[in-house]
């Protein structure tokens, strides 16, 4: 099993039905959840010993209307965090997109 297959395997063994979508590509493992699950499953990479995602590394906006200059079906506007396992030297990629393109807001990942 490969390093990004195992970490694909201890995503979904501790997230579960939380990850609504998930792929690797690029060498990096990426995972959509949905906004109501945004703060736990941000909470559960950092503290989980199977995964231990310590710091986030980037935080951006992303609008997701014009992407790769096609028309996009979906929800428009995402927040995308990296982050980093320094203990486990292994990084994730988690997007949640905002319910309501009209006011596009997520939960903090702090309480």
């Amino acid at each position: 099993m490969t390093k990004l297959e195992t970490l694909q395997a201890a995503l979904t063994d501790v997230l579960g039905d939380k990850i609504s979508h998930m792929k690797a590509d690029l060498g990096r493992v990426t995972i959509e959840c949905r906004a109501v699950n945004y703060l736990e499953v941000m909470q559960t990479l950092r503290d989980h010993p199977k995964l231990q995602f310590e710091q986030l590394i980037d935080l951006c906006g992303m609008d997701y209307s014009q992407y790769r200059d096609q028309a996009w079906d979906g929800l428009r506007f995402a927040a995308v965090s990296q982050l980093l396992s320094v203990a486990l030297n292994q990084r994730v990629c988690i997007k949640v997109f905002a319910d309501d393109d009209e006011m596009p807001i997520v939960e903090s990942v702090t309480e």
